[in-house]
């Protein structure tokens, strides 16, 4: 599978880190192990990951060439000082380039987005997100998982996809590892040939997100083996996931897929990213003590009691993905996607005449989202 990008490092022992894209691009060329953090010093001290990097000829390795581009325009920040350990100063002119990478990539105005972005905007969705943290929550995650799963595969036979209903079941008997972990929200990521969910809250909401990732990652590379793959998986996993989150939970309880016809499209979610990304840069704090205090602040509205030390650190590393740790001019515009992306969801069911079959192919990878 071609290299796409990848939010979450690798950790080592050193407790220094590295993002797994850097490493599959050296493993095109050497044999070296993810988990070798020597070998793999080894091989960056020698230049050998800089020059994979400026070559055109490694474009062939990534889903898209901008993506060689966004490594190697990052490469001094996640690379030099964040594995290295090098002193590496903030660099805004670097900074103003990842930013339009990431623009012309995911095709926003970034900045633009933050400007006209106006919080009184989610009010109604927040208060929806509230309710969904507080009320919508299981007690069994094996049984909540069989709600899902049951109810995609009965959505699959009612669209007449009798052998990917099948497969599905399989793939949730064989292939899929749920686990509960503290201190973070969710994730869903692959281990050889399994796929491996983990949450730690115990929503429905996080829960049918992931359960959404892994379906949607198995179909598209798995089993159909990218025969209908024409779009790369942030933007189809994180749109579709969150809509689904947000949007089927009475269906999928229900298991009444007849009423994904009459299915609620108000605006229901939104990515509390963007109104943290909105607050922080309306005010410049360049105390990175303050800066993580105001960033907690912002994040309590939004988790609540859910809450915890180790979760508000997560949250404030990650706005730093391809930046510099000790700067708050430039935030990382993935997350962007997660507010712009849920709505273009909303809009396609909303056009839909046959939201079933749409639902389906969708959870199937065969939609070009």
């Amino acid at each position: 599978m071609p290299i796409w990008l990848n939010y979450t490092h690798k950790s080592y022992p050193s407790w220094k880190i590295l993002l797994p894209n850097y490493i599959f691009l050296l493993q095109e060329k050497h044999k070296v192990r993810s988990d070798d953090e020597k070998s793999l010093r080894v091989l960056i001290e020698r230049w050998e990951l800089l020059t994979l990097l400026e070559d055109s000829q490694s474009d062939q390795y990534f889903d898209e060439p901008i993506i060689r581009e966004i490594l190697l325009e990052a490469y001094p920040y996640e690379v030099e000082l964040k594995f290295l350990w090098l002193k590496v100063k903030n660099d805004t002119e670097r900074n103003d380039r990842l930013v339009d990478f990431f623009d012309e990539l995911f095709q926003i105005d970034y900045k633009h987005m933050l400007t006209t972005y106006r919080h009184e905007h989610q009010s109604e969705a927040l208060t929806f997100t509230k309710k969904a943290h507080d009320s919508w929550v299981y007690s069994n995650i094996d049984q909540a998982k069989m709600h899902y799963i049951d109810f995609v595969c009965k959505l699959f036979e009612d669209q007449w996809y009798l052998e990917e209903s099948k497969v599905l079941m399989k793939f949730c008997d064989e292939k899929l590892i749920m686990n509960v972990e503290e201190w973070i929200s969710g994730v869903t990521y692959r281990e050889w040939s399994k796929i491996v969910v983990k949450v730690w809250n115990n929503t429905y909401t996080t829960l049918f997100h992931e359960l959404t990732h892994a379906i949607n990652s198995y179909f598209r590379f798995d089993w159909y083996e990218s025969e209908y793959l024409c779009d790369h998986t942030t933007k189809t996993n994180e749109w579709l996931s969150n809509f689904i989150a947000y949007h089927f939970y009475d269906q999928i309880l229900l298991w009444d897929i007849d009423a994904i016809q009459t299915m609620n499209l108000d605006h229901l979610f939104f990515s509390m990213y963007i109104d943290i990304y909105k607050s922080l840069s309306e005010h410049p704090w360049w105390d990175q003590t303050i800066y993580k205090q105001k960033t907690t602040e912002q994040l309590e509205r939004f988790e609540w009691d859910l809450l915890t030390k180790q979760k508000s650190e997560f949250y404030y590393q990650r706005f730093y993905k391809f930046f510099h740790y000790n700067q708050n001019e430039y935030f990382y515009p993935k997350e962007m996607l997660y507010y712009l992306g849920y709505d273009g969801m909303r809009q396609l069911f909303m056009w839909s005449t046959h939201k079933k079959q749409l639902l389906a192919n969708c959870l199937l990878g065969k939609v070009c989202l």
